[in-house]
């Protein structure tokens, strides 16, 4: 998601409408399945009464009704959305039980970037922690593959490695990731193959951090890798400048995005601030404000999205940087998981320097949004502006196409969409001797 700033729930209803529309408040959403799962504790059901339901539902009303912002959307139609779920809330045992029946009704709107976290969910975003036994998995037929191991967790201390396929947890087969579920503090013993070798361990589950750092490697020569996992508040800016450092003698580079969900805006112009200059532009966000000015400036009340971009000067600029940006030929890699702030700047290199986009079709999560903490440790997330690239794509509800399909590769084998990059890389360099 893309987000600048958390409201304030403790002002009056009309000081916190005229203060979220005066701002230019952008958040980018991450709520997205990918193909990979996290181990995680079950949670039980705590005291929930009539009461504290009623009072979220007054919040998100007066939230989604007078705030929450989408060219054409009518969110004044969420309370008859809401009465449509009435049993199911009433029934509702738990924060999380809550949050999933809120969250059913809200997709009845058709647009991402708008979500209630429940609190526990709230926390774990904002201190990239969960409960577990520390591991990364990709779902497989006899088992859970091990595909990442966090270093403060307990997978990591009881010796587990990436590859580990893990097939019993207290003598029960593992297929699914609530197999390995429990709360913190609970102890599990898994039996892992590792390679036809058999080891037991016995784990204490805690909380571990889920922060991946951005890493660069070189597959060839004058080729690099720049994976960003994040442009959440993880991402880490002198990092990625130390990195971006090394590449001044590579001819190439793939930025891989799959599985970013995107992020805060000013990361997302921090990187583009290494790929494009302030003369390449990236998009354009349409918010209540600019469809008013615009309705003003030229009469037209009934103009659509792109009309709007295309009208506004308001146009989203990389930060600016002393050096020029890198030289090279770029390729992007995106899958199902590349989401919103990953989308645009894909999008943007893509248009603004013919960047080859290689791997599955993006999620098309594109909305600018903010969150605003609610009462009883609930998070809300909901929409403030729409998003139209430089060249008049709408990236919400389409994502990005790729030019060549590369559909995710299964633990240890080789990486179909570097695989590919190096070819479409490797073409173009034979063609330009053979021109």
């Amino acid at each position: 998601m893309i987000v600048l700033e958390r409201t304030d729930n403790k002002k009056t209803g009309t000081e916190r409408s005229n203060q979220l529309m005066k701002r230019t408040l952008i958040a980018a959403l991450f709520a997205l399945v990918t193909t990979f799962a996290y181990a995680q504790p079950t949670q039980g059901a705590r005291s929930f009464d009539a009461k504290i339901k009623q009072e979220i539902l007054s919040e998100l009303k007066e939230v989604i009704t007078t705030v929450a912002f989408v060219p054409g959307a009518d969110f004044a139609k969420w309370p008859e959305v809401l009465e449509e779920y009435k049993e199911e809330l009433d029934a509702s045992k738990s924060p999380e039980e809550f949050a999933f029946v809120v969250n059913t009704a809200l997709q009845k709107f058709g647009f991402s970037h708008i979500l209630l976290f429940s609190p526990m969910a709230a926390e774990r975003r904002s201190t990239n922690k969960m409960v577990g036994i520390g591991v990364r998995i990709e779902i497989e037929e006899n088992g859970i593959r091990v595909i990442r191991v966090y270093n403060d967790g307990p997978a990591y201390a009881g010796g587990l490695k990436a590859g580990d396929l893990i097939i019993e947890a207290d003598g029960k087969p593992v297929r699914k990731p609530s197999d390995l579920a429990g709360e913190e503090g609970q102890a599990v013993k898994v039996k892992v193959d590792r390679n036809g070798v058999i080891i037991e361990r016995e784990l204490v589950r805690k909380a571990f951090t889920t922060v991946v750092p951005e890493e660069l490697s070189f597959p060839e020569k004058d080729t690099a890798l720049l994976t960003i996992p994040s442009f959440d508040a993880t991402y880490n800016r002198e990092r990625v400048q130390e990195l971006m450092g090394k590449l001044d003698e590579t001819k190439h580079l793939i930025v891989d995005l799959r599985g970013n969900g995107g992020g805060q805006v000013f990361n997302l112009l921090h990187l583009s601030s290494f790929l494009l200059t302030r003369e390449q532009p990236l998009g354009t966000f349409v918010d209540r404000n600019a469809v008013k000015k615009y309705t003003e400036a030229t009469g037209d009340d009934k103009a659509d999205v792109f009309k709007i971009a295309q009208w506004s000067e308001n146009k989203l600029l990389p930060l600016r940087r002393n050096k020029e940006p890198f030289q090279g030929d770029v390729i992007v890699l995106v899958d199902g998981g590349t989401g919103s702030a990953s989308e645009m700047i894909a999008a943007a290199l893509k248009e603004q320097r013919n960047a080859k986009i290689i791997g599955t079709q993006s999620a098309g999560a594109v909305l600018a949004s903010t969150m605003r903490p609610l009462d009883y440790g609930f998070l809300l997330q909901y929409p403030l502006m729409d998003y139209v690239t430089i060249k008049g794509k709408r990236l919400e509800g389409n994502g990005l196409v790729p030019d060549v399909i590369a559909p995710a590769a299964k633990f240890g084998a080789a990486d179909i969409g570097v695989q590919e990059a190096l070819r479409v890389f490797k073409e173009k360099k034979d063609g330009q001797k053979a021109a």
